[in-house]
């Protein structure tokens, strides 16, 4: 029974969590790149565009890694 909960949390983690930002991610790397310099803000516009883009990578990445080490943390302790 703990198993099959761990396992479903796990998979929820990724259905609703890792792969919808995942798309978030894609769309927005292909807006980076289409995105022109706009050369009287020294083309910041673009470096924003990649920097949040990362940003949100690392972050998704931690909350991921961190949801399933805690889950994994848990089920072990309870089963």
């Amino acid at each position: 029974m703990a198993a099959e909960v761990c396992r479903d949390i796990t998979e929820w983690i990724e259905e609703e969590v890792s792969k919808p930002v995942e798309e978030w991610e894609e769309r927005q790397e292909k807006r980076c790149k289409e995105k022109k310099c706009n050369w009287w803000t020294l083309c910041l516009n673009k470096l924003v565009c990649w920097f949040v883009t990362y940003l949100v990578k690392v972050v998704r990445w931690v909350v991921v890694t961190v949801g399933k080490w805690v889950t994994r943390t848990v089920c072990t302790l309870v089963s």
